[in-house]
């Protein structure tokens, strides 16, 4: 999932964030400076969880919106009445943003809470987490290798050289684990 843009009005303590995202980003600053509240937002839009103090002080409505590339516009507002979820400027629910980033990058809702929460993990008893892990977290039972491909961001020429590689596995290739 490539972030292309953030954008968050009274989330926490920031009254407007924009940022624009490079290739790696280094989040650095005194306590209080909104680091957190910058991956807070980023999670709220992405998953639809808040942390408890998600609106700023004093304020009645606010929005947390993330551009991702394949996907679009994650956008998250609130009022007073109500909370309103976006995909690419149309209404919709949670669960079809979740559902879209699924169907688009392969990573379920879940996972996506996990890698996006220590407190998430923190939370899971060890039976929970195994059967994660083993069902469909990071020890899948199968790959697609259009999402290998996908996820390697090649040139041309090396994506060329990797299907040639490829090309006698199957569609899908099987992972085996031993115990």
């Amino acid at each position: 999932m490539q972030i292309k843009h953030i954008q968050s009005e009274n989330f926490k303590g920031n009254t407007n964030v924009s940022i624009t995202p490079e290739k790696v980003n280094i989040l650095v600053g005194q306590n209080g400076a909104g680091e957190t509240s910058l991956l807070e937002a980023i999670r709220f839009a992405i998953t639809g969880k808040s942390p408890d103090d998600y609106k700023r002080a004093g304020t009645v409505s606010g929005s947390v919106s993330v551009n991702m590339a394949d996907i679009g516009e994650i956008r998250r507002e609130w009022t007073p009445e109500k909370s309103i979820f976006k995909l690419n400027g149309k209404t919709t629910t949670s669960k079809a943003i979740a559902e879209q980033i699924q169907a688009v990058c392969g990573i379920s809702s879940t996972t996506t809470n996990i890698l996006s929460s220590s407190e998430v993990v923190a939370a899971l008893s060890s039976g929970e987490l195994s059967e994660y892990l083993l069902t469909e977290g990071f020890l899948k039972s199968s790959v697609d290798i259009e999402k290998i491909i996908a996820f390697c961001k090649l040139s041309p020429a090396a994506e060329e050289e990797l299907r040639m590689q490829l090309s006698p596995a199957p569609e899908v290739i099987p992972l085996e684990f031993s115990q």
